[in-house]
This record gives C-alpha cells, structure tokens and sequence, in this order.
C-alpha cells in the first residue's frame, strides 16, 4: 500500500494489504506491484502505469489513491498522516 508517516514519528511503517494466493498471482496484482515498484524508485512512469490501471478496474481504490497523489504531484511512497 504504501509507506505510513504517522503524527509524532520520523520513521514511516510500510502497510500492506492482505491478499489470497489466487489474488495475488494476478496479472492485475503484478501490474500493480510493478506500478509500486517505479514509484518507490521515482520513475515518472509510475503515473502511466498506474493509469493504465484505473482505466482496467476503475473500482481498484488504491491504484486510483495513488494515480490521484500522482497527479497533485507526490513522488514517492510515503503517505503522511
């Protein structure tokens, strides 16, 4: 999901969501941990891939979390809270 900055901490906490086996070994799930992966190294092309996988499952909430932070410029995987 992401990397959760907490009030009060300096060091975020890496969240994830629980996935079934079946669910996991998705073409969807890769794609998405794909997407994950470039935007944890900063690749501007983390806003295409993630795009790409809103316009496939326009009910993936947090692919489209992400496209949404994307685009109002965040550039990596900490999310403050």
């Amino acid at each position: 999901m992401g990397d959760l900055l907490l009030r009060g901490r300096t060091e975020p906490i890496r969240a994830f969501e629980p996935l079934e086996a079946e669910r996991y070994a998705s073409a969807e799930t890769q794609a998405y941990l794909i997407a994950f992966e470039e935007l944890a190294a900063g690749d501007r092309h983390a806003v295409t891939a993630f795009a790409a996988l809103v316009s496939r499952d326009a009910e993936d909430g947090l692919a489209s979390f992400h496209l949404k932070r994307l685009l109002n410029g965040e550039t990596s995987t900490t999310i403050t809270l």
